[in-house]
């Protein structure tokens, strides 16, 4: 998952905590660098469904189902911004 701030996320989301314990060695939290940072919203899984709206308080948005060759310019773009983003949030939270 690639986010802008991880501020609300690692304090005010328990359900992500513990989504995050649960399955730690599956979910990887990157934050997006500056210069990338926009207003649009993509969600890809299984590199060929993809949901992509303009805003997240948009009403309409675009839907693509079992499509790997509907995604692919897409996916090149969020592939890329994976490469860009940081790694946050830990995997694993240590409480001591």
């Amino acid at each position: 998952m690639v986010i802008d701030d991880d501020g609300w996320l690692a304090s005010a989301a328990p359900r992500w905590s513990r989504l995050r314990r649960r399955l730690g060695d599956r979910v990887q939290v990157r934050r997006r660098p500056e210069a990338l940072r926009s207003d649009a919203v993509l969600a890809c899984s299984d590199r060929q469904h993809l949901l992509e709206r303009a805003h997240p308080r948009a009403r309409r948005s675009s839907l693509v189902l079992a499509s790997p060759e509907g995604i692919e310019p897409v996916l090149h773009r969020l592939e890329a911004l994976w490469e860009a983003s940081t790694q946050c949030l830990p995997v694993t939270t240590l409480g001591l």
